[in-house]
C-alpha cells in the first residue's frame, strides 16, 4: 500500500504531464550554452543551494537539505558541449519530480546531493580533486545515475536497473624511430614507426578477441547473471543500427548480451603516422586505446601489464601514456536500498524489473563509489528503436517518487 500523499503525487504526474512535455520541449531546444543555466535556475526554484567547488569548472554541485534520515546522491555525466538527448531527458525527468514536490508545497522526503559532471572525457581526476575540497560530497546512502544510452537499448518489455559501472583505462601509444620521415625508397633498410606500432598492436588480441595481457582475466569477480538471460535478443537490431553484417563472432541472444554487459574490452580508437605524405617512411606513429574494465580489474594494474606486455613482446620503444582512468564499481542486488528501488521500479512500470550487474557506460563517479563503498544504482529509460514514449517518461517519474517515498 502507498500513502495518500504518494497516490496524490502519482495522480499529479498523469494530470499535468502535458505541462511536462512542453517544458521538455523548451529544455531540449536549448543551445549548448543555455541549458546549464536553465537547469541551475530550476534547481534553485526547488530549494537547492550551490556550495562552491573551487578549481572544478566542469562540476555543478547542488544540495537540498530536508532534515530527512536518508540522503541520495544524483549523478549525471552530461558533456557541456555535446549532451545527448537521453542524458538530458533523464536529468530533466528527475528535476520535474522535485518541481512537483515544490508545486504541492511538500518538502522532499530525502536529502539530496546533485552532482552534474560536464567533463568531456570519462576520467576521475576532477572528481577526486572536488572531493578534497568538498568532503561531504560522497556522504550519502546511495548514488543514482542513468544509463539510458547504454542498457536502455538492451531493454525489452521489462524495465532495467544496473547495480554497477564499468571502469576505464584510456592510453596513448607513441613510437619514434627517427628524427624525421624518410623517402620510401629507403624502405629496405630504414625503420618504419608505423609498422612497429602495427606489429605491437597486433600482439594485444588473438583471433578469438581474447586480450593477451598477462593476468588480464584472472581477477574478475563473480557477478550474478540470472537477469541477463531475461534480456531480449538485440543482435539484429544492433547490426542494422550500426550498419554491420553481424556482431563479433556472430554473437546473438544470451551470448551477445553476456559479452556486452560482462566482458572487459580492448579497443583501438585511432591510429596515425607521419605527416600524411605519400612515398615516405614515417618516423613517428601514434594510437589511442581504451579498456573497459569490470569489477576485479584496476586501471593502474592493467596499465602496468600493458607496459610490461610491450617489453616482453620486443616492443620496448612503445611509450604508453595514460589519458583517463576510472575504477569499476559494483553493489550487490541484495542491498536493502537496491531492493527498494527494484520494488519501486516494478510498481512504477507494472512489470517485474530486470536487474543487471553492470551498466554499459563508464562514468567517473564509479571511482568515488568504489573507494568509499557507496552503493550505486543505474536507472534507464527503455529507448528501443530510439524513441521514448510519454508513458515511459511518466513511468520514470513514478519510479523516483515511489523510491523516495519508500525511504520516509
Amino acid at each position: 500500500m502507498v500513502s495518500s500523499f504518494t497516490a496524490r503525487l502519482i495522480q499529479q504526474i498523469s494530470a499535468h504531464f502535458e505541462d511536462d512535455l512542453q517544458a521538455w520541449s523548451r529544455f531540449s531546444a536549448c543551445t549548448q550554452d543555455s541549458w546549464l543555466p536553465l537547469l541551475t535556475t530550476e534547481l534553485k526554484r526547488c530549494g537547492f543551494t550551490f556550495p562552491l567547488v573551487p578549481e572544478a569548472s566542469s562540476i555543478v554541485y547542488a544540495e537540498l537539505q530536508a532534515n530527512a534520515p536518508c540522503t541520495l546522491l544524483f549523478y549525471n555525466h552530461v558533456p557541456a558541449f555535446a549532451p545527448a538527448r537521453w542524458q538530458l531527458l533523464s536529468l530533466f525527468l528527475w528535476l520535474r519530480v522535485f518541481s512537483l514536490y515544490t508545486k504541492l508545497g511538500r518538502m522532499s522526503p530525502v536529502n539530496v546531493k546533485w552532482l552534474l559532471d560536464s567533463s568531456t572525457i570519462a576520467d576521475d581526476t576532477h572528481l577526486l580533486q572536488a572531493l578534497e575540497k568538498l568532503p561531504q560530497l560522497i556522504k550519502a546512502d546511495i548514488c543514482l545515475t542513468d544509463d539510458t544510452a547504454g542498457i536502455g537499448r538492451l531493454a525489452g518489455e521489462a524495465p532495467l536497473l544496473a547495480t554497477g559501472l564499468k571502469g576505464l583505462l584510456c592510453v596513448e601509444l607513441h613510437v619514434q624511430t627517427g628524427v624525421r620521415s624518410l623517402p620510401s625508397m629507403h624502405g629496405a633498410i630504414a625503420p618504419n614507426a608505423a609498422w612497429r606500432l602495427l606489429w605491437a598492436l597486433n600482439r594485444l588480441k588473438d583471433e578469438r578477441e581474447d586480450i593477451q595481457l598477462d593476468g588480464f582475466y584472472e581477477t574478475l569477480e563473480d557477478l550474478f547473471v540470472d537477469d541477463v538471460a531475461r534480456l531480449p535478443d538485440r543482435a539484429v537490431w544492433f547490426s542494422r543500427h550500426w550498419g554491420v553484417e553481424s556482431l563479433l563472432g556472430g554473437l546473438q541472444g544470451f551470448q551477445a548480451n553476456y559479452a556486452h554487459v560482462l566482458t572487459p574490452t580492448c579497443t583501438i580508437n585511432r591510429i596515425s603516422s607521419g605527416d600524411g605524405q605519400a612515398l615516405t617512411i614515417p618516423a613517428q606513429a601514434e594510437a589511442t586505446l581504451d579498456f573497459h574494465l569490470v569489477p576485479g580489474q584496476k586501471p593502474a594494474v592493467v596499465l602496468e601489464a600493458l607496459q610490461q606486455h610491450f617489453k616482453t613482446e620486443g616492443f620496448a620503444e612503445v611509450e604508453v601514456s595514460p589519458l583517463a582512468q576510472v575504477q569499476p564499481c559494483f553493489t550487490t542486488p541484495s542491498h536493502h536500498l537496491i531492493e527498494r528501488l527494484r520494488h519501486a521500479t516494478t510498481l512504477a512500470y507494472a512489470r517485474e524489473t530486470c536487474v543487471l550487474p553492470l551498466a554499459l557506460e563508464c562514468k567517473p563517479i564509479a571511482t568515488l563509489c568504489a573507494l568509499h563503498t557507496l552503493p550505486l544504482a543505474c536507472t534507464a529509460l527503455r529507448i528501443g528503436e530510439g524513441e521514448v514514449s510519454s508513458a515511459e517518461m511518466q513511468a520514470a517519474m513514478r519510479q523516483l517518487v515511489y523510491f523516495m517515498e519508500s525511504l520516509v
